[in-house]
């Protein structure tokens, strides 16, 4: 059978120590090596492309949106009909620099502003996998990366995201819980998690092998990349619980941008301010820490760092917002205010089972990678 020519793209480079979107994108990329498959990764500037076109071309452009604004589209604003005709050509203009059109699509930036590139290959007899890393829409955050216009509505933007979805030929999510939701807007969502790589598991496995030793320590980690809004509020609102509770302990905070956080942190309290980190240092908390600390207020996605942290032996002690798709994996330990997480904090948790690979939703992605494709 004809090698399959498969295009991707997603918004993060594929790496081992990088956050959640990087470790998804390399989870993606390992897949489609351990079948076989070769792919040509596509990037592109959106801002580069359209500051390289003329003037008369842009004239045009904005010419064609108040034609469309006036006889032709019915309650769109002219702000969201112009950027739709700069994307537009702009993601034609991306695909003719292609070398040959691919049979599949894997579209892990499925951002509302990415769309036109995966219209204009499904023209063409492309078949469009959408890999969403999380929906966007929901993001609780004053603004939405990604959207043709920024809309202050959630209920709209998330509209637009599911119009998004429906470009797709399949749409594959993090967490069961999005797959509920989409599958209820007709459009077909298989569930596909997060696993780590090779390489990461092996990591994570020396960690568990060193924890074999340990006792309890009163040590704790706040891990996550503060970025991210919803981490960074979280872990905000987690700062302030852990100042109520027990004295004796030690904790943590390691990650991103975490620097920000040492104006909530007082002055000779038990909160150890790490910052971003080696992983040689990051490893070393690991190996000493009782738990994983994490609080988010309820978004979407799937946090990658949980099934890590057991696959180390490291039980996890977090919200029930922070723990979508794993309320029931052993080593997930779950609090609802102060009080529920000084309790956890003094008791002695067990080694969490390594979480099972569960490839039978991984063969969903290679079948459906692989039926009915353009050869």
């Amino acid at each position: 059978m004809t090698k399959l020519n498969i295009l991707h793209h997603s918004n993060y480079p594929p790496e081992k120590d990088g956050h959640g979107g990087s470790k998804r994108t390399a989870q993606i990329l390992e897949i489609l090596e351990q079948n076989n498959c070769t792919y040509t990764s596509l990037t592109f500037d959106i801002k580069k492309t359209w500051k390289s076109l003329k003037w008369s071309k842009i004239v045009v452009l904005f010419l064609s949106a108040i034609v469309k604004f006036f006889f032709k589209t019915k309650g769109a604003s002219f702000k969201r009909l112009r950027r739709q005709e700069r994307l537009m050509f702009i993601s034609k203009k991306i695909i003719s620099n292609l070398d040959n059109v691919p049979d599949v699509f894997i579209w892990e930036g499925t951002l509302e502003i990415h769309q036109f590139i995966a219209i204009e290959l499904k023209k063409m007899g492309v078949k469009i996998l959408g890999i969403s890393h999380n929906l966007e829409s929901l993001v609780p955050c004053d603004s939405q990366y990604g959207t043709i216009v920024n809309d202050k509505s959630t209920l709209k933007k998330f509209g637009h995201e599911i119009d998004t979805f429906s470009k797709c030929d399949e749409v594959f999510v993090i967490s069961r819980e999005e797959q509920w939701l989409v599958n209820l807007f007709d459009i077909s969502a298989q569930y596909l998690p997060y696993y780590p790589t090779i390489n990461t598991q092996n990591s994570l496995l020396e960690i568990r092998e060193k924890r074999n030793v340990k006792e309890k320590s009163d040590q704790f980690l706040i891990l996550g990349t503060v970025l991210n809004p919803p981490t960074l509020n979280g872990t905000i609102a987690l700062i302030n619980m852990i100042r109520k509770t027990s004295d004796q302990a030690i904790f943590h905070i390691a990650g991103y941008g975490t620097e920000k956080l040492s104006a909530y942190i007082p002055e000779n309290s038990s909160i150890i301010l790490h910052g971003s980190v080696t992983q040689t240092v990051l490893d070393d908390l690991l190996t000493k820490i009782d738990a994983i600390l994490i609080n988010q207020p309820y978004t979407s996605g799937a946090l990658t760092r949980i099934p890590e942290m057991l696959i180390a032996g490291i039980p996890v002690i977090c919200n029930e917002a922070a723990a979508l798709s794993y309320f029931n994996y052993h080593g997930v330990y779950l609090f609802h205010d102060e009080v529920d997480l000084n309790i956890l904090l003094k008791k002695s948790l067990d080694t969490p089972i390594i979480p099972k690979r569960e490839d039978i939703y991984t063969d969903f992605f290679v079948k459906a990678l692989k039926t009915d494709a353009k050869l």
